[in-house]
């Protein structure tokens, strides 16, 4: 699916009313009947209104001034941007498509796959009777094994069988966003998770870091659940998840989008002061630090907002329809600002821009997934490492040629270039039939020249006897130079020959 059309589609969502109404913000509304009248200019009751020079002040005593807070013509340090987006280091000599790829996956990384791979089939030989149904892989056929799945995702056959593919019959810009995937898997593992708004339901759960608008991952963690007291446990907070997810952009001025499992003051806090990266998110509404009044809907109109402010934070409360409360912090913006053409403060709106960064992540490796049904957990996230490779090597393909592929095209290409060193090394088989030396000579574009007869000449065994005669012979078709027998040889004069190959030359078809 090309990127663009995707980035239009999800801008056409997320600008929508009834999209915001009801899209995930509804978690972390609050219901409660609505009693009292309002005021329609200000949606506010009386009361608010005459109060509205006061600071707001949350359970933990947490200040929120009523009021802007006064101007400043230079744009806030912590919204500089310092490292610009685009195509950097090493990347931007990948002008092919498989060195794009191979900045991803190089051949130290396929090197100990293949190490790791070679003592399982030492470990399981001895079960095997011929050498050759367990012989060590290499470098080559294992990109060859990449290459197919790749194909085989291209042609979006993830959950097909292998059998049926083989038969013949027929980069990072200013915005990121921190949510979560769900690799489908339902095989046995202790941190398998459900998740019921995800289209899998049971899987591995990996937080991921993503770009929002070119949707490239820039960093990963797969959610273990409850670990043991060992060296390598980690507190899986919201707080502690994002600060871990964002080490690859700090103090870069970028800004992070995410939901109300993640956002908190103290992480915001954090965030501004020790990284210099904004932040953006929707907010539980039991927080201590968000003031009373904000989080029912007692006096106010739909579409009404309320702002509290503070030195680096803006808190906003937005009525979305009849008794509901949606809550967002942001240390990004410093203002009250109403987006005229929705009607809903900027930071809504912002904040419907860039949330759905992993969620098109998820949907592009869906497209073309080259993932296997499989019962190994390692191996599920072996095929979720394959597709976000592939995304990022196209994207990276996409910037440094200045073109326009779609994702199919340049998966198909990919796993051809993949598979090519294993169909060349296949040639050099001196069994291998001539119709598949054929094959592959048309897939590598060569012409396929006939090996020289200055030997003694191979015995093969007839092409049209049945296996069980097992029947033994020198001579081949001329044409088709399978072998036959004397009982399926037919002898023509050179005469006869020329004049067969003349009328077949002249034919009409």
């Amino acid at each position: 699916m090309d990127q663009q059309f995707i980035i239009d589609a999800l801008d056409e969502e997320i600008l929508s009313d009834d999209d915001f109404s009801n899209s995930d913000l509804d978690s972390d509304i609050v219901v409660e009947s609505e009693h009292d009248t309002c005021t329609e200019e200000s949606g506010l009751s009386s009361d608010e209104n005459e109060s509205s020079d006061q600071n707001y002040v949350g359970k933990d005593g947490t200040k929120w001034k009523a009021q802007l807070p006064p101007s400043n013509s230079r744009t806030r340090s912590h919204n500089l941007v310092t490292h610009l987006p685009g195509v950097k280091g090493v990347a931007k000599n990948s002008k092919t498509i498989i060195d794009s790829w191979q900045l991803f996956f190089p051949d130290e990384v396929i090197s100990e796959i293949v190490n790791f791979t070679n003592i399982k089939i030492q470990k399981i030989r001895e079960h095997f009777a011929r050498v050759r149904d367990a012989k060590d892989t290499d470098i080559i056929e294992m990109k060859a094994i990449i290459g197919s799945l790749y194909l085989s995702g291209s042609l979006r056959s993830s959950h097909q069988n292998v059998c049926d593919l083989w038969r013949t019959d027929g980069l990072v810009g200013e915005y990121v966003t921190v949510d979560e995937m769900l690799e489908s898997f339902r095989g046995k593992c202790r941190f398998r998770q459900y998740i019921a708004n995800k289209p899998a339901k049971y899987g591995i759960k990996i937080f991921s870091l993503v770009d929002s608008r070119t949707f490239y991952t820039l960093n990963m963690e797969i959610y273990c659940g409850q670990q043991e007291e060992r060296p390598y446990k980690v507190v899986n907070s919201g707080k502690e998840i994002v600060l871990r997810l964002i080490k690859p952009i700090s103090k870069t001025g970028r800004n992070v989008t995410c939901d109300n499992w993640f956002t908190s003051v103290p992480l915001a806090t954090e965030l501004l002061k020790k990284y210099r990266i904004t932040m953006v998110g929707t907010i539980r509404k039991n927080k201590r630090e968000i003031p009373p009044n904000f989080c029912h809907t007692r006096g106010k109109i739909i579409q009404s907002n309320m702002f509290g402010f503070t030195k680096d934070m803006t808190l906003v409360s937005h009525v979305p329809k009849k008794s509901k409360i949606v809550l967002l912090l942001s240390t990004m913006h410093h203002d009250n600002a109403i987006d005229s053409n929705l009607n809903k403060p900027e930071i809504i709106t912002f904040y419907n821009m860039t949330k759905g960064g992993v969620d098109v992540v998820d949907e592009l490796k869906g497209n073309c997934s080259v993932a296997r049904i499989s019962h190994r957990w390692p191996l599920t996230i072996f095929y979720s490492l394959l597709n976000i490779a592939g995304i990022h090597s196209q994207l990276i393909y996409k910037v440094n040629n200045n073109c326009n592929i779609n994702r199919r095209e340049f998966l198909q290409i990919l796993g051809k270039q993949l598979t090519m060193g294993y169909l060349q090394q296949r040639t050099n088989i001196k069994t291998l039939p001539i119709e598949v030396k054929r094959k592959i000579a048309s897939i590598l574009g060569e012409k396929y020249i006939e090996q020289s007869n200055a030997g003694p000449t191979r015995e093969g065994r007839c092409y049209h006897c049945d296996r069980k005669k097992n029947r033994k012979t020198k001579t081949q078709c001329k044409n088709c130079e399978n072998y036959i027998c004397k009982e399926h040889t037919v002898t023509y004069c050179q005469k006869c020959c020329e004049d067969a190959q003349h009328s077949s030359d002249n034919s009409e078809y």
